[in-house]
């Protein structure tokens, strides 16, 4: 803002009452005033007064930097960072904090189980965008063990994250007596994901009501939510006060989390790197001869893949194998490996494909991972040997 400069006006009465020499010495005076420089008077008095443009300062405008995530060499570490989901401090959660503190032998296990697929299970999280702490869902439906079941029938849930067969075969599982979808590793954290995004949109975009619907049934979690709304009140997990025995899958889900964040459990780290890859498996070849070609024992490489439910690869349909990083094939050549086979014609037996090839029905059977009960389609492909 420009400074204002005042200028002395004087009457004619005044001027007359001054001795002359202040006359002069006014006169001296107002001269000098004329002689002001520009920068300390305008040049007119009675025009605006002009602001001179200032050039603004040069500005160096840098690109925002986007903040590198932390990068994490212990998976577990990875996961406790997240902070997705947000913990209460209830009476249930604190039972299950309680149980896991006094099992320090079950967190020691579930780092030897989980280190071949937990990497796989967070890099498929964070590709959809997903909680990492839903990558500690195994460890409570099954303890990272594949094998898992709870129980012997058809329909029990099994595999990593407890599968129903109805639900496996709902998100793409294939779900038979030669292979269950549920128990490989990859396939059925694919599967589990994509069911949970369709939980989370359908009960009020709550995770944990998500992970309540896996558990305890969907319809159930629903039919709560809307009670609550009937009511006036929240639809959130929370607000819903479902007990121990409604959800116990969610409280001891968050029980770990919280377990996880404080690092109170005793958890080996596990890499944040890859440990095993895939490679195509051959139809009808046995698992022994394929474990045996990448130098491992078959105990090894039923572990890794336990979703084949006999001691061959099915001959219909494709198929992979969960192998060790460093696991190379030093079997020859992998196209040599293709067994004989038979393609069932109209009006074919087992007992006469056995016998016309020169085999026993048992053998034939044992081969295939079929009972003499078994039905078989023209078309369908039988291994020989």
């Amino acid at each position: 803002m420009s400074a204002k400069v005042f200028t002395p006006i004087f009457t004619q009465g005044a001027l007359r009452c001054l001795r002359p020499l202040a006359c002069f010495t006014l006169l001296l005076w107002l001269a000098a005033c004329s002689q002001t420089s520009p920068e300390q008077m305008p040049e007119q008095t009675n025009a605006a007064p002009t602001v001179a443009e200032v050039e603004p300062p040069q500005v160096t405008t840098k690109a925002p930097q986007t903040p590198q995530a932390p990068q994490y060499q212990d998976l577990w570490r990875k996961i406790a960072a997240s902070n997705a989901i947000s913990l209460q401090a209830t009476p249930q959660l604190q039972t299950w904090i309680a149980f896991y503190r006094q099992r320090p032998s079950f967190a020691r296990q579930l780092s030897d189980n989980a280190a071949p697929f937990l990497f796989e299970i967070v890099i498929a999280l964070e590709q959809k965008g997903l909680p990492l702490e839903l990558a500690l869902l195994p460890a409570v439906e099954s303890g990272f063990n594949g094998n898992a079941s709870a129980g012997a029938s058809a329909g029990a849930p099994t595999g990593l994250w407890q599968m129903i067969p109805a639900t496996g075969r709902r998100f793409g599982l294939r779900v038979g007596t030669d292979f269950d979808g549920r128990r490989d590793a990859m396939a059925s954290t694919e599967a589990v994901l994509n069911y949970l995004v369709h939980l989370h949109a359908m009960l009020g975009q709550d995770w944990l009501n998500a992970v309540a619907g896996y558990n305890a049934g969907e319809l159930r979690i629903q039919a709560a939510i809307k009670a609550n709304q009937a009511k006036g009140l929240g639809s959130d997990f929370w607000s819903l006060k479902l007990s121990g025995k409604q959800a116990p899958t969610v409280y001891k889900w968050l029980a770990l989390i919280a377990l996880l964040r404080e690092e109170a459990l005793p958890l080996a780290p596990i890499a944040n790197a890859p440990a095993v890859k895939r490679e195509a498996a051959v139809n009808g070849q046995p698992l022994a001869v394929l474990a045996k070609g990448y130098g491992l024992s078959l105990k090894q490489l039923k572990a890794l893949n336990p979703g084949f439910r006999t001691a061959t690869v099915p001959t219909l349909g494709q198929y992979s194998l969960l192998l060790p990083l460093d696991a190379q094939w030093q079997g020859g050549q992998l196209s040599a490996l293709k067994a004989p086979s038979y393609q069932v014609k109209s009006g074919d037996t087992l007992g006469a494909i056995a016998k016309r090839h020169g085999i026993s029905l048992k053998t034939l059977l044992g081969l295939n991972g079929l009972t003499e009960k078994s039905i078989i389609k023209p078309g369908q492909l039988l291994r020989l040997e």
